[in-house]
């Protein structure tokens, strides 16, 4: 084969490659809704009915992901607050992560707490690393009062 017939041969590939490549990623790179989206919430925080003192408990969230992109290991805080202000449990270790599939609505169950009697505030972010963007965070935090008997 002579050098020209090899050159344009690996031009012709070169070609192929990119044709398919244009195919592949040029439809997803090309307007704001091909590309896709996040768009997080909190649906709800539940809490059994009857909470006792010095009784492990755990509450359930459900998160929403109504965007068109799966989002893994999105970081949460869960955090309750005595009647001062002072923390009584902030839920930050290594498993306040949730995955949340595209379109999804995912039901998580929080680490269990040990509480003494009072009542208790309690503040549960989604996505509290703002490592996704989206356009709309103000439905990414949900609180309520709870009591421990």
């Amino acid at each position: 084969m002579a050098t020209y017939e090899k050159i344009s041969a690996v031009l012709a590939i070169f070609l192929v490659i990119g044709i398919a490549g244009y195919s592949f990623y040029g439809n997803a790179t090309q307007g704001a809704a091909a590309a896709g989206y996040y768009e997080f919430s909190i649906k709800s925080l539940d809490f059994p009915q009857n909470i006792t003192k010095d009784n492990p408990f755990k509450a359930n969230a459900t998160f929403v992901n109504s965007g068109t992109l799966t989002a893994s290991f999105v970081a949460y805080d869960y955090e309750i607050f005595d009647s001062r202000g002072a923390y009584a449990y902030r839920g930050r270790i290594a498993d306040s992560y949730v995955n949340l599939p595209a379109g999804s609505e995912v039901k998580h169950e929080l680490q269990p707490v040990y509480l003494t009697n009072g009542t208790y505030f309690v503040r549960l972010t989604l996505e509290s690393e703002n490592h996704f963007s989206e356009d709309n965070k103000s439905d990414n935090k949900i609180a309520t009062n709870i009591r421990v008997y």
